[in-house]
């Protein structure tokens, strides 16, 4: 039991060696720092490496070890890196390993690589091109937010998840491709898009975040896949070039301001009983609206000063307070013939000057 316990003893110092043993390796006229993470697997990390500048590879190997990950702010604001290439051995790129790299225009992210994280590629203001490898799982917060040069990005069918902000304020941004495994579009993932004309929400995309793509104010049209269940707080506010929308049944819940400011708006069709509406507002431009039998919330369709028609085919209309309309002498509203009477009794759809019969 002694000699146990002392050839124990013995070995401690060199597990915590193997722990902590860094090195510097040359690889196409880059020096980097790495730190050993499994001796006898012979696995290492990139290090933090300040000051680099110019093309840059992340080797495969490096000294005999395999590298394996990029560990957090490893590259942070290195202003003067142009180009980034990374092994298929990589991975993982780690919180804010290359944020505000202001000169890189291009990166290549392997096949290997299961996550992006945090901040990986924030603000680097340079991006024009980025390739996402078809084994990413999920695309961290703020992944590549302000990445105000970015024209494209085509999101592979193996990314579940769209962190929050993760590309929010890519101000160039043209063009997204959703690929078809994604189940959840987080707050505002795509904010401040504003170049962004078309979005295609595939049909795995269950819910979509707040603010997701407000401000994306050249968005002519958007199509909503049929798995979507909660359209979040403000998700395309101030979409002024949205012309028209149409919410699939699978919709139960749209937020407040889901649509608000979308003045080029001129037609919506909701074909699901959602339990409350306090969304579709500041519609300057809408002509045409049709209501399932729900709860509507206040000022819903405030200034709409377009609106022209509305449909509400509810047997047993609901209240609601006055201010859902902000005109009722400009619009008629169309109803069923047999809920004629009960309407004429109910606010606010008394209140409406011109009431028809419409054949639902």
């Amino acid at each position: 039991m002694k000699k146990l316990l002392i050839l124990l003893i013995c070995m401690l110092p060199t597990v915590a060696t193997w722990a902590e043993t860094t090195f510097n390796y040359a690889y196409d006229g880059q020096t980097l720092t790495y730190r050993v993470t499994n001796e006898s697997k012979k696995i290492c990390e990139v290090q933090e490496n300040p000051n680099i500048s110019g093309s840059l590879t992340i080797p495969s190997e490096a000294n005999g070890y395999s590298v394996r990950s990029i560990v957090n702010n490893a590259f942070s604001n290195c202003s003067d890196l142009t180009s980034v290439t990374i092994s298929d051995y990589v991975n993982s790129i780690g919180d804010g390993a290359f944020e505000s790299c202001s000169g890189l225009t291009s990166v290549i992210i392997p096949n290997s690589v299961i996550s992006i994280d945090s901040n990986a590629f924030s603000n680097c203001s340079g991006l024009r091109s980025i390739t996402i490898g078809n084994s990413v799982a999920a695309i961290g917060e703020s992944a590549f937010e302000g990445c105000s040069r970015l024209t494209s990005v085509i999101i592979p069918n193996s990314v579940t998840s769209i962190g929050s902000n993760a590309f929010s304020n890519c101000s160039d941004m043209r063009s997204v491709t959703i690929g078809n495994s994604v189940a959840a579009i987080g707050e505002s993932a795509f904010e401040g898009c504003s170049r962004l004309t078309s979005i295609i929400i595939p049909n795995s995309v269950i819910s979509i975040g707040s603010n997701a793509f407000s401000n994306c104010s050249d968005m002519r049209s958007v199509t909503i896949g049929n798995s979507v269940a909660a359209i979040g707080e403000s998700a395309f506010e101030g979409c002024s070039g949205l012309t028209s929308v149409i919410i699939p049944n699978s919709v139960t819940s749209i937020g407040d301001y889901a649509f608000s400011r979308c003045t080029g708006l001129t037609s919506v069709t909701i074909n699901s009983d959602i339990p409350d509406i306090e969304t579709i507002k500041n519609y300057s431009g809408q002509t045409s609206v049709s209501i399932p039998n729900s709860v509507i919330g206040r000022c819903a369709f405030e200034n709409c000063s377009s609106l022209e028609s509305v449909y509400y085919g509810a047997n047993n209309p609901i209240s609601a307070t006055k201010d859902v309309f902000s005109d009722y002498s400009k619009p008629t509203l169309y109803v069923k013939g047999s809920a004629m009477n009960k309407i004429k009794a109910t606010i606010p759809w008394s209140l409406f000057e011109k009431i028809k019969k419409y054949d639902f």
